[in-house]
């Protein structure tokens, strides 16, 4: 038996989609109709999945990224950053460029500062401790090179002389192109309006699709070869603002259909609970958890609340004439608890006074 021909123009497709019922060519639809014909048997779910073929990347654009290009791709590629075989050989070859010899920033016990950062940092993380260190200070010295100021002196107990100068000859290229380094050329191969070190680490991350928010992390890997900096790499991007008379705000980025519970639970651990504890903290407090606000409590109080409102009464008035109501029973009601509550009423639902907006001012003058 031969196999039936799939149809290749657009007449045709519309008409072996229609025949199926579908009238509305949208990834819901499409993916209603495979349900729907999935049901029936797998020859009519596959038929239409040849037949719209020609279509996919025009109707699903989706469909043809390749998991490699997505969040999951990101995830997957930070996990193993440290095994990226051709990442460590470019990066061998960027070194070389800037001049930056392969034995440079070795943290060792016989670092003049080793055993001071010990005894301040916990057991076993000295080295990354005494690493970001020596990696700031080189980068310090690095910025205060390119805009032409002197070395410090109080820098020399943290860096050796070769480091030192390494960070101000990393102001230039020092070393040849080679056939695959082109693609660090800057734009009409100027690099003195550049800082060639920042370039060449971002031109890196760019060229490995690597996400900017990791960028501190990669430039330490880039200057010791520590791997150790690349564990706990999340995809994430989470940004903390905070505007006039309002609730701070948390940006997450990126969004993806490939997120899991798992990936939400991470940012809630690195990112959402550590501010929670520091603005808890802020006000000399710890997290309330379920000792917070009862809702319950609010409720029990709003019909003295709302008595006191409505007739411009005092509480003690209030309670006076809700004992009158036949329709309410205060009983045991805790009256210093409702009172409480009332005054808690009374705060929430006060109106808060606004400023004279700009715009106000200018037309009244």
């Amino acid at each position: 038996m031969t196999r039936k021909k799939v149809a290749k123009t657009l007449d045709e497709i519309v008409e072996t989609l229609t025949s199926y019922g579908l009238r509305d060519l949208t990834p819901e639809g499409y993916h209603e109709l495979l349900d729907r014909t999935g049901e029936q048997g797998k020859t009519d779910s596959r038929r239409i999945q040849r037949t719209i073929g020609p279509l996919m990347k025009q109707v699903l654009p989706g469909r043809s990224e390749h998991w490699t290009e997505t969040l999951e791709g990101t995830k997957i590629r930070l996990a193993l950053l440290a095994e990226n075989v051709p990442l460590r050989n470019e990066m061998v070859l960027c070194r070389k460029l800037l001049g930056i010899s392969p034995n440079q920033f070795k943290v060792t016990n016989s670092h003049p500062m080793w055993q001071r950062i010990k005894k301040i940092v916990v057991p076993g993380g000295t080295r990354k401790a005494l690493e970001r260190i020596v990696v700031a200070t080189w980068l310090n010295i690095h910025s205060q090179a390119v805009l032409g100021k002197r070395v410090r002196a109080r820098y020399k107990e943290i860096l050796s002389p070769e480091e030192r100068d390494s960070a101000v000859r990393t102001t230039k290229i020092v070393g040849p192109f080679s056939r695959t380094l082109q693609w660090l050329r800057p734009p009409g191969g100027d690099f003195s309006r550049i800082d060639p070190f920042q370039w060449v680490v971002e031109r890196l991350m760019q060229r490995y699709r690597l996400p900017v928010h990791i960028k501190e992390q990669f430039t330490v890997f880039f200057l010791t070869l520590n791997a150790t900096w690349f564990r706990d790499l999340t995809p994430f991007s989470v940004e903390t603002a905070r505007l006039e008379n309002e609730e701070p705000s948390m940006t997450i980025k990126p969004i993806s259909e490939y997120m899991t519970k798992d990936d939400w639970d991470l940012i809630w651990t690195n990112y959402i609970r550590p501010y929670q504890k520091m603005t808890w903290a802020k006000r000399g407090m710890r997290p309330q958890g379920r000792r917070g606000v009862d809702p319950a409590r609010l409720t029990e109080a709003l019909p003295f609340y709302q008595k006191m409102e409505e007739k411009k009464i005092g509480f003690a008035e209030a309670i006076r004439e809700l004992e009158e109501d036949p329709g309410i029973f205060l009983g045991d009601t805790d009256i210093e608890k409702i009172r409480r509550s009332v005054n808690d009423l009374k705060r929430l639902f006060a109106p808060r006074e606004l400023k004279q907006s700009p715009i106000s001012q200018r037309r009244r003058g």
